[in-house]
């Protein structure tokens, strides 16, 4: 892999807003490793320092609903040095559930689609382990399984959008 500099990580990985450190070589050693062409080693480094059921959670999240920014942006990885696991998280949730940025009416568009939840997220490096590697893809399924059972089921949403707009009524008029 080409050595890049601690400027050119920071364009490529680091988020303007972000005011805590970000630790190059961290990042470095994480790039290098999931881009790793032995698919044991990769397995083996996602066992000891990927924090596997967070991960799998966040994804599984994104997958029900619908973050379609995510293969590409709005996200940041966090490394803790005491457990040396690495965390996923997702950010800027404006575009969900089939919203998509368009031209004129950008986040606002009553325009909604669906993406294949099954593989959208795969241009995401990190990403790619838990939907290409069987036993972590396994492990994405089922809690995505689970969640959308949870909260896709029919009524639940909309039950949901009814309790907020209870809650927001009065304000609304006022």
């Amino acid at each position: 892999h080409t050595y890049r500099s601690d400027q050119e990580m920071n364009i490529d990985y680091r988020r303007i807003t972000q005011t805590e450190n970000f630790h190059h070589d961290e990042m470095r050693w994480l790039i290098e490793q999931v881009n790793q062409t032995d698919r044991q080693k990769v397995i083996d480094f996602a066992y000891k320092h990927i924090d596997i059921p967070q991960v799998v959670n966040a994804l599984a999240v994104a997958r029900v609903s619908q973050h379609v920014e995510l293969e590409h942006k709005n996200w940041m990885m966090f490394y803790d040095p005491r457990d040396e696991k690495w965390r996923f998280q997702p950010i800027d949730h404006d575009l969900n559930f089939g919203k998509k940025w368009t031209a004129g009416c950008k986040s606002r568009c009553d325009e909604v689609f669906a993406n294949s939840y099954i593989n959208y997220m795969e241009a995401n490096r990190f990403a790619r382990i838990f939907i290409r590697i069987p036993q972590f893809r396994e492990m994405l399924d089922r809690r995505t399984r689970t969640l959308s059972d949870l909260y896709l089921r029919e009524g639940v949403i909309e039950q949901k959008l009814a309790e907020l707009h209870s809650m927001m009524e009065q304000d609304a008029v006022d």
